[in-house]
């Protein structure tokens, strides 16, 4: 066994990765081509094709659509010995060369495997020292810290089982990773973890009654968390720098006045008003999405610069969203990395941007900010005499990393929060909205009645939302088409190649991309690291268009 690249567990060594693509699971496109073969099959024997036969369907539809109808079927016909093949000879043809590769693919694994072990035999330690356990306990610690604000005994189970290296066969693998989490939380092993839960008043476990867990039976089973007293004292420093002390700048008597002349609602102006007053270093913005969040924050730029004569710039998480606070009204704008200065794979930051006393930093949707973020952008701030405005939602999702603080900051930092929502013209739909994001399922129910609630089974969603995205695109409009992962993303692009292909704006496809689809002649590709590409070193792509995405960072 050897660790799988991504460091989540392990894998048979010498096991190519065309032989895992080839007995993959994964789902696959209907393509117009693949639709046939399906419809073939079903014909043939009666039942529609298991996932990983429609695999291997898709397998030799790839293969099709690489030559065109007329080369197959000339290649069938000479292997059954007709001028024309039926479509069961050609069914029964495509069959046999997958059952050929198959044989093939695993004839050859067993040998692979051994000749792998051979080469590699001692690599794998039979057992761990006490330091490789203490390591494995940091480097878990470290990892899961780093995701989680608070984690639970899980999260920390599954960080160690990546830290661990891959062991002989025979180690008991649960008693290893047992024994590490025990040194991860004990404080054996340098890594400074407390239990931020409160315990029982009363410990009952003696008496006999315990839960799944060993814990009482007064409480949810592994509820306990736990965190670094490292990330403790770091979240106790952001709160006292948030709450630091800051001249008031701007009269009461003149907020209300300018605010008066904006032509914003009565809570816009109430908040603008106390973003111009302030005392404290920090302020916050609670704005649930519609609530004229952007137009409340133009105004306030616009007015403490006429005001101080200082600068407010806005910062984001990502390239796209600090565009957008550019054409809403914050011309200096940034993603974070750009205001740090960060260099990739180092710790250094170059801090490019100057700030000046009294100067403010907006940092939009303030949910999402890590922790560690948030500490470096309030230094920087702090260290110029700057100011900081924490605009968002405390119901939004939260951070990639590990964040949480918007939320405190709600509650023990001076703020204000916009109620009303703009953004509808219909006024259930406006509620609607405010129900969802308190969790209330009467506004499901409500954009049920009202035909905006859409059901189907996994495939025929997906297939719908592919011809909806394409409606739109060729009525000329800019579209998107949202996916809950990457290989969802993978999945939608090749539903979407496969329409265009039939429409004739994309040619048949001649080169691998790294999500496995196929590029043509007319595809546009997204690129989502920041680094220089040669599209002429993608063999066949003609006309392709390759696009840098700046703003994809993670």
């Amino acid at each position: 066994m050897v660790p799988r690249p991504d460091g989540n567990g392990a894998e048979v060594g010498g096991v190519s990765q065309d032989v895992m693509d080839l007995f993959s699971s994964r789902s696959r496109a209907l393509t117009p081509e693949l639709k046939t073969l399906i419809s073939q099959y079903q014909k043939a024997h009666g039942k529609a094709p298991s996932k990983r036969t429609i695999w291997l369907l898709g397998q030799q539809a790839a293969q099709n659509t690489r030559r065109t109808k007329a080369e197959a079927r000339r290649t069938v016909a000479g292997k059954a010995g007709t001028a024309e093949p039926t479509e069961a000879q050609r069914l029964a043809a495509w069959e046999a060369q997958t059952t050929q590769r198959e044989v093939q693919a695993l004839s050859a694994v067993h040998e692979e495997v051994a000749r792998f072990a051979a080469e590699h035999a001692g690599c794998a330690p039979a057992v761990l020292d006490d330091a490789a356990k203490r390591t494995a306990a940091r480097i878990a610690v470290a990892e899961v810290q780093q995701h989680y604000a608070v984690w639970s005994m899980a999260q920390l189970r599954f960080e160690v089982h990546r830290a661990l290296p891959v062991l002989k066969p025979g180690t008991d693998a649960e008693a290893l990773v047992t024994e590490v989490v025990t040194l991860a939380i004990c404080g054996r092993s340098g890594t400074e973890v407390v239990r931020v839960t409160v315990p029982d008043l009363t410990d009952v476990t003696s008496l006999g009654i315990r839960a799944s867990d060993g814990g009482s039976i007064n409480r949810p089973p592994h509820e306990e968390r736990y965190c670094t007293l490292a990330h403790l004292d770091t979240e106790q420093q952001i709160l006292h720098a948030a709450k630091r002390t800051a001249p008031q700048l701007v009269s009461p008597e003149q907020a209300r006045a300018a605010a008066g002349r904006t032509g914003l609602s009565a809570g816009q102006r109430a908040a603008v008003i106390t973003m111009l007053t302030a005392t404290t270093a920090t302020t916050v913005l609670v704005a649930p999405a519609g609530t004229g969040k952007s137009h409340t924050m133009a105004e306030f730029a616009r007015l403490w610069t006429t005001f101080t004569g200082q600068r407010v710039i806005g910062l984001a998480t990502a390239t796209h969203a600090a565009r957008v606070l550019a054409d809403e009204g914050l011309a200096e704008s940034y993603n974070i990395a750009q205001f740090l200065g960060k260099i990739e794979g180092s710790d250094e930051l170059r801090r490019p941007v100057p700030l000046h006393e009294d100067d403010v930093l907006v940092l939009d949707e303030a949910s999402q900010l890590a922790t560690t973020d948030l500490a470096m952008v309030q230094e920087a701030a702090r260290t110029a005499g700057a100011r900081l405005v924490l605009v968002g939602d405390t119901e939004q999702l939260g951070a990639v990393e590990a964040g949480g603080m918007f939320r405190l900051f709600a509650r023990e930092v001076p703020g204000v929060e916009l109620h009303e929502v703009r953004r509808f013209d219909a006024a259930w739909e406006a509620l609607a909205s405010v129900r969802l994001r308190a969790g209330d399922f009467t506004g499901y129910t409500a954009n049920d009645r009202h035909g905006r609630m859409r059901g189907a089974d996994q495939d025929a969603a997906t297939d719908r939302a592919t011809s909806m995205w394409l409606a739109d695109h060729l009525r000329g409009k800019t579209v998107l088409l949202p996916a809950g992962s990457n290989s969802e993303a993978a999945d939608l692009s090749r539903r979407v190649q496969a329409k265009l292909i039939q429409l004739g704006t994309v040619q048949r496809p001649q080169a691998t991309l790294a999500d496995g689809n196929q590029a043509g002649t007319g595809d546009l590709i997204r690129a989502r690291l920041n680094t220089t590409i040669d599209a002429g070193g993608l063999p066949g792509l003609g006309r392709c268009r390759v696009h840098p995405d700046p703003s994809s960072r993670r």
